[in-house]
């Protein structure tokens, strides 16, 4: 008794905590595969103990085959204030393309580009590479991706599983709370 009392309020805390991350938008979105959250830990510790400035220390996780999004970062800010309500929907992060032995990080000695605004231009085609709101599945990202495709005019040229969409698109989304991670 005394143990399943335990675990509810354990896992009661960890969803109120994931929950208040994800509707206060704030934190980061890490990723590797075949890691666990204790690898990231560990990796980040290592990072951060051998750089100076939270930039490197990113630049660390990339080099070593992590993907990291912060869902709070400045250059989301940044492109938010072009005037476009599809830049608000725009998530940046830094991450470094896969080598081809998926267990090796490729070794990058790029420097941290700002991210261009989207375009203001609706119809100006746009590639995605995924599309998130917390909550959300598959099923409700085709069911309110085909409402905003079919609100649109046949001018906006968007693809089924929506990777190639328009400005235009991003925009109906952004207002259904969806965010969008650019190719």
């Amino acid at each position: 008794m005394f143990q399943k009392r335990k675990f509810n309020k354990t896992l009661a805390i960890t969803t109120m905590g994931i929950l208040s991350l994800s509707l206060s938008a704030c934190g980061e979105f890490s990723y590797k595969r075949g890691a666990s959250v204790r690898d990231f830990q560990q990796e980040k510790n290592v990072c951060a103990a051998s750089t100076n400035t939270e930039v490197q220390t990113k630049k660390c996780l990339k080099e070593n085959g992590w993907i990291v999004l912060d869902l709070d970062n400045k250059a989301n800010e940044e492109a938010a204030k072009t005037g476009s309500p599809a830049n608000k929907a725009v998530i940046h992060g830094s991450y470094t393309k896969s080598s081809p032995d998926q267990f090796i990080a490729e070794k990058t000695t790029d420097t941290e580009i700002e991210p261009a605004p989207l375009p203001a231009d609706p119809l100006q085609p746009v590639g995605v590479s995924s599309w998130w709101k917390a909550g959300a599945g598959p099923d409700q990202l085709l069911a309110e991706g085909q409402v905003c495709k079919d609100g649109l005019s046949k001018e906006h040229p968007i693809n089924g599983n929506f990777s190639q969409v328009t400005v235009g698109f991003i925009e109906c989304m952004a207002e259904k709370g969806w965010k969008v991670w650019l190719k």
